[in-house]
């Protein structure tokens, strides 16, 4: 083979490996799942990259270790419109938006709580982390 077609074949392997994406997402994040991300942007929304959590003894804490280990895995993070309750004095949200690389971003209904599980947060700071409960199914392919 000659070296120009040598290099014709390498340069065609490596422009299809180029757009491979090998870190695949293909997993359903069900209803009742907490997502918990550490912000690192407060604003309008306020952003966080999602973690893993750890494996908990039962069969949800063993779905949220599973999908939560996917999406950390994905580079993901979750963008969540904080907004503030005055009659119950503390931020909430109705829904959040997780971004991954590589897959369209989608809308999560849910709702925000605080350590104790309360609906609601207290307050918001840089390096904190926010537990999103979701209220629908959703797939993230």
């Amino acid at each position: 083979m000659s070296p120009l077609r040598n290099l014709a074949v390498y340069g065609c392997i490596a422009l299809s490996l180029a757009g491979c994406n090998d870190k695949k997402i293909n997993v359903t994040i069900p209803m009742g799942a907490v997502i918990y991300a550490k912000l690192y942007h407060l604003g309008d929304p306020a952003l966080g990259t999602v973690l893993p959590t750890e494996y908990r003894a039962g069969g949800a804490g063993k779905v949220d270790y599973d999908f939560s280990q996917v999406l950390a895995g994905g580079d993901c993070a979750l963008g969540i419109p904080l907004e503030w309750n005055n009659s119950m004095k503390k931020h909430v949200a109705a829904t959040a938006t997780l971004s991954c690389d590589g897959v369209e971003q989608r809308e999560l209904k849910g709702y925000v709580v605080d350590k104790d599980g309360k609906q609601g947060l207290d307050g918001v700071a840089l390096g904190g982390v926010v537990s999103f409960v979701v209220t629908e199914s959703v797939s993230v392919k």
